[in-house]
Order: structure tokens, then C-alpha cells, then sequence
């Protein structure tokens, strides 16, 4: 189906926001960034680049589940060890897609 993609971003700081402005922009990749996951708790339910802050770790299932979520993307080299462990052990029960932001400059 051609339906766009509904992504969750992990990560709400500035690689996240770019992610986000980069799906907007290009429509061709047709992902809709449907929500952020973030473990700052300064950062929940507030709206960053007009997509809500779900909440951490914790609250991934439910996030996935509320939104009707395809995939999940890594937007920041923080994210690793033991939280992306979880993620990806979570993601692979349900069948969800996690991919990892990786910049590069050629």
C-alpha cells in the first residue's frame, strides 16, 4: 500500500526534530512521524516540532499501540545499551521496524 508510514521517533532532541523536518519535507519517503519517545521527563507530553512527546521507555507498547505504529526510529547515538535493547526486543514481538538516524557527509 502506498498509505505513509507512521513512525515513532525515540529521541526528541535536535536529531529527532531534523528527522521529523526531513519526513515532512520529503514526501517520497512517505513517513508520518506520529510521535516522539523521549527519557528526558522535561520533555513529556509536551509538542516539539508539532508531534507529541509520549513519554519514555515505559510507555513504548502503549505508543505503539495508540497510534497504530509501523516503525520505530533511533534518532540520536545515546540511544543505545540497554534502552535500545528493550526497544528492539519490544518492537520484535510486536513485528515493528526499527531502524537508527546515521549522518553522514560525504
Amino acid at each position: 500500500s502506498n498509505r505513509s508510514r507512521r513512525v515513532v521517533v525515540y529521541g526528541a532532541g535536535p536529531y529527532g526534530q531534523l528527522l521529523v523536518r526531513e519526513m515532512r519535507a520529503n514526501t517520497d519517503w512517505n513517513m508520518n512521524p506520529v510521535a516522539f519517545l523521549d527519557d528526558d521527563p522535561m520533555k513529556v507530553r509536551k509538542w516539539i516540532v508539532g508531534v507529541p512527546v509520549r513519554g519514555g521507555l515505559a510507555d513504548l507498547e502503549r505508543t505503539l499501540a495508540e497510534y497504530s505504529v509501523d516503525e520505530v526510529i533511533l534518532s540520536s547515538p545515546l540511544i543505545n545499551g540497554q534502552v535500545e535493547h528493550r526497544i528492539r526486543e519490544v518492537c520484535g514481538v510486536l513485528d515493528k521496524r526499527v531502524r537508527r538516524l546515521s549522518m553522514s557527509i560525504h
